[in-house]
């Protein structure tokens, strides 16, 4: 009897062991992997589309998206307004008005948020952050879901879709609290420098 409740023991703590070790996976190398390059960005340049849905209309934007490196960023639009991010400065050129100026660097969360650098802030103040893969047309991509913690309703969750055999960016989807597409940047000829 004694004999028996030392091996019942013995498994029960075998189990206990098995089960506390065994609970958290691993996360796969290519995940790590993709997320190390992804942090190492610091110079690109990239044509981006920007789709935004709300309930009156879709705007659909196109330009270019330059980072010359930490903190300094310059999004393109093809309406011909140019912004600057530089040393938390945002500074506007309106060719189509003629006009140049400078806005809070509150007032323009949607496009900073566009550029890779800012995402991956994102990574180290989001309190939720998940990974799935998802197959599509028969690309393998990483994505990076997780909560924005600075905006509104309007934006609360944003998926980052990375190619993670190029080990580039797609795309980005910003959604409300309901969980409705709001935001689509979409990355084309995304470029990295040395």
């Amino acid at each position: 009897m004694i004999k028996n409740k030392k091996v019942l023991g013995l498994f029960l703590i075998l189990f206990v062991a098995i089960n506390f070790l065994g609970c958290e996976k691993p996360k796969p190398e290519k995940e790590d992997e993709v997320l190390d390059i992804l942090k190492n960005i610091n110079k690109y340049t990239s044509d981006i589309d920007i789709t935004i849905e709300n309930s009156r209309q879709t705007v659909v934007l196109k330009g270019k998206q330059i980072s010359k490196g930490k903190d300094d960023y310059v999004l393109k639009l093809s309406s011909g307004r140019e912004i600057s991010y530089k040393q938390g400065k945002i500074n506007v050129k309106d060719s189509e008005n003629s006009k140049k100026y400078r806005i809070n660097e509150e007032f323009d969360n949607l496009y900073k948020m566009s550029f890779i650098q800012e995402y991956v802030k994102l990574l180290y103040t989001s309190e939720e952050i998940n990974f799935f893969y998802k197959k599509i047309a028969g690309v393998n991509y990483l994505v990076v879901k997780l909560d924005i913690p600075y905006m509104c309703k309007n934006l609360c969750k944003s998926e980052m879709y990375l190619n993670y055999e190029d080990k580039i960016p797609y795309k980005i989807i910003i959604y409300d609290d309901k969980g409705e597409e709001k935001v689509k940047i979409l990355f084309k000829n995304f470029n990295t420098k040395e």
